[in-house]
């Protein structure tokens, strides 16, 4: 399955990349203060984190039978994203 080793590798990949992640978007949020975009950036960063995993052939979601948020990550989640693009981007057309 996987050692033990290897499982803790995952986590703090995830875990790092989160971090990550989130010192971006406060930096980016203090700077422009648009709470709409920010929203927009992190769940298309926090998607392309768990959707890399994924890909990688990790086996972290298996481990911690989460398999259900794998599926999500690939298939749902990025049509969510493109969801929030667009609505974005129709809402801020005019500006």
């Amino acid at each position: 399955m996987c050692s033990f080793l290897a499982c803790p590798n995952d986590t703090s990949v995830i875990f790092w990349f989160s971090i990550s992640v989130v010192i971006f978007l406060y930096v980016f949020y203090l700077k422009y203060k648009n709470r709409e975009l920010l929203f927009v950036l992190f769940s298309i960063l926090f998607n392309l984190i768990f959707f890399l995993v994924s890909i990688s052939g990790s086996l972290i979601f298996r481990i911690y039978r989460i398999e259900w948020f794998q599926y999500f990550s690939v298939f749902i989640w990025p049509v969510i994203n493109i969801i929030l693009i667009i609505k974005y981007f129709k809402k801020h057309e005019n500006h």
